[in-house]
């Protein structure tokens, strides 16, 4: 016989000697375990107890979340016309397809602000006829005066992550710049990946041959998860680079993936109320649209915050706590 195979069958020989008169009790190990969970369950609790503690004093009561909300709905208010003007110029040159970017951005307006329409668009077919007279130096000009909503949300944001000297003015107002064209870019990301699982929803895929309509429940998830992942994209640039400090790549994702969810709930919600329960029409007329999209506007703005506030939370506690130690380097 092999030297080796019988210095092998000697040494399992041992081993089952050994463990006959010594068999291995897993029940402590399992006790172990199982102790080990609950710890960690326990203290998974007091984290995110901890969060929603802080997330709920400084929101409502130090940060005056509510108040900044406000302020920032109101420079949305006054950028919305020049980010519209910017978009339908870049939707027109990007996809060309002026045509249909205007036509998308008349629909919004005929929506929301009928008592100006009128005006609002006959200025737009000027603008679309004529956009070429308004060169780099016009586009420039409207980026300046869209950007500014973008400013109040910089302010903001450094409130909620606690930043006492913000940027200095001209690198603030680059920064607001440079997000509006990248607001656009996104939301015609958005608008594209809408029309493809609309196109893949009527006709079959090449490589599945059938179409999404027929998997039913692909079909919900995409349409649940799509605008989630978008909004959480554009949610994480905000609360990465806005703050004028080091703000950790996973705090940013952790405020983003709140805020995304909560906003497409929010936006369930307020559709209900609002065709449910209330009828602004009545009480403000041909402003009640108007309102609404105000009172949306407001909501929105006050989730953005909501969010930041989740982040700066998330990211004060991981320091204390010792169940997040394996992400400390995510950053």
């Amino acid at each position: 016989m092999n030297h080796g195979l019988r210095n092998y069958l000697k040494i399992m020989a041992i081993y089952r000697k050994n463990t006959e008169s010594n068999p291995i009790d897993v029940k402590p190990i399992g006790r172990r375990l199982m102790s080990r969970i609950i710890s960690r369950i326990i203290e998974f609790a007091k984290f995110a107890s901890a969060i929603i503690k802080d997330v709920y004093i400084y929101t409502f009561f130090k940060d005056n979340v509510s108040l900044m909300a406000a302020a920032i709905s109101f420079y949305a208010v006054l950028s919305i016309i020049p980010l519209l003007l910017v978009f339908v110029s870049v939707a027109g040159y990007i996809l060309n397809s002026s045509e249909k970017a205007f036509d998308d951005v008349t629909k919004f307006l005929l929506a929301i602000i009928p008592s100006s329409t009128t005006s609002i668009i006959a200025f737009l077919e000027d603008f679309m006829r004529k956009k070429e007279v308004f060169g780099a130096l016009g586009i420039i000009g409207l980026i300046w005066a869209a950007s500014r909503i973008f400013a109040a949300v910089e302010n903001s944001v450094n409130a909620v992550w606690k930043v006492e000297d913000g940027r200095p003015f001209w690198k603030s107002k680059i920064l607001s710049m440079i997000l509006v064209p990248i607001s656009i870019l996104t939301l015609i990301l958005s608008l594209m990946l809408t029309a493809i699982y609309a196109f893949a929803s009527q006709r079959p895929v090449p490589i599945i041959n059938i179409s999404l309509s027929e998997i039913g429940l692909l079909s919900k998830m995409i349409q649940i998860v799509l605008p989630v992942i978008v909004s959480m994209v554009l949610f994480t640039l905000i609360y990465k680079f806005m703050p004028y400090r080091y703000v950790p790549l996973l705090s940013a994702i952790v405020g983003a993936f709140f805020a995304a969810v909560f906003w497409e709930v929010a936006k369930i919600l307020f559709d209900v109320y609002i065709s449910n329960y209330t009828d602004y029409s009545k009480v403000y007329g041909s402003f009640g649209t108007l309102v609404v999209a105000v009172f949306w506007i407001y909501y929105s703005a006050f989730i953005l915050l909501l969010g930041a506030e989740i982040g700066w939370a998330f990211d004060e506690r991981r320091k204390q706590s010792e169940f997040l130690n394996l992400f400390k380097n995510f950053d």
